[in-house]
């Protein structure tokens, strides 16, 4: 097993500590490095980081003693532009960008360079779409989820309180007050049981991404409204794996949003006639087989391992002869 360090910005509602922990339960060493976020007051407690290091503007780093021996190091970014200086040549690098605007620096250090949410960043240069997932010991039904009975919410979504979710936040209750729905910013494990209570949830992506939320609820059984961007369509089917909807632009924010009489009608009709079953079912099976945190981090290790023995070698990667 192999002693990784991973340096990143650390907070209750932290990604990188989903990668951590994968890492821990497959068997080994992780040792959490980076500046600790308190201002984000989601989630749970235990996250914050082995290796506290003072926060930088901007977040540089070099190694120093604090960083310690590594088998590998990995950095994972939300869009901060966390750098390393300095880091030995010979030290395996991975770097992952949530939003895969700061990559650039790793150029030609690095074959390991993924973005995680825009996909339409990536380029023929080395940076690979790694796409977002779900982390699956966070939900209490275990693998393949219950997709039909005992829902007991009819339409959730559980993110920031941006306009155009609030508008149809607003809208879902004014013209639908026989639907139970539950809206607003919340996490921890209250996230994930609420979808895993819920018939379906809506999410605008507007841009060409795919949410976290589309997995997380897509693992729990929990119906999927979506714009289908070509991301979405990258990854699933529509009408089979989620239900599309053609954005409706909120004036003020820019935003898209599905339309509130058209979604209420729509999560009307899968509670009364159950046709929600084959949708859940069918987006559930597939994320628990391809999107979890576990599938992300072996791809990661198992190109990694591939790239040491090649570059034992003594060779060199394309990067390098450009």
């Amino acid at each position: 097993m192999n002693r990784i360090g991973i340096l990143a910005t650390w907070h209750p509602r932290c990604g990188p500590w989903h990668y951590a922990e994968e890492l821990r339960l497959m068997g080994h060493e992780v040792v959490k490095i980076g500046p600790y976020d308190a201002g984000v007051p989601f989630g749970t407690r235990g996250r914050e980081p082995d290796v506290l290091l003072p926060q930088a503007y901007p977040p540089h780093y070099r190694p120093g003693p604090l960083l310690g021996d590594f088998d590998q190091f990995w950095i994972i970014e939300g869009g901060e532009d966390i750098r390393v200086l300095d880091l030995p040549d010979k030290m395996p690098l991975v770097h992952v960008s949530t939003e895969g605007t700061h990559l650039e620096w790793t150029k030609g250090r690095t074959p390991h360079r993924y973005a995680e949410i825009m996909c339409n960043v990536t380029d023929p240069e080395g940076v690979t779409w790694l796409p977002k997932c779900f982390s699956e010991w966070e939900y209490s039904t275990g693998a393949y989820p219950r997709t039909s009975t005992e829902r007991e919410y009819d339409l959730v979504q559980l993110a920031s309180a941006r306009a155009a979710r609030v508008h149809v936040w607003n809208e879902v209750k004014r013209i639908a007050p026989d639907l139970n729905c539950v809206f607003g910013d919340q996490w921890g494990p209250l996230y994930y049981a609420t979808y895993e209570n819920a018939l379906a949830t809506f999410v605008c992506h507007t841009h060409d991404f795919v949410t976290t939320r589309v997995f997380e609820a897509m693992a729990a059984g929990c119906v999927v409204f979506s714009d289908p961007t070509p991301s979405m369509l990258k990854l699933f089917e529509p009408g089979k794996h989620f239900v599309p909807f053609e954005a409706v632009w909120h004036a003020e924010s820019g935003e898209g949003y599905p339309d509130p009489e058209w979604l209420a009608a729509e999560v009307r009709e899968m509670r009364k006639n159950r046709n929600h079953e084959m949708i859940a079912g069918a987006a559930s099976r597939l994320v628990w087989g391809r999107d979890s945190m576990k599938h992300r981090v072996e791809t990661v290790l198992t190109r990694l391992d591939g790239w040491k023995r090649f570059h034992s070698c003594e060779r060199t990667y394309p990067e390098d002869r450009a």
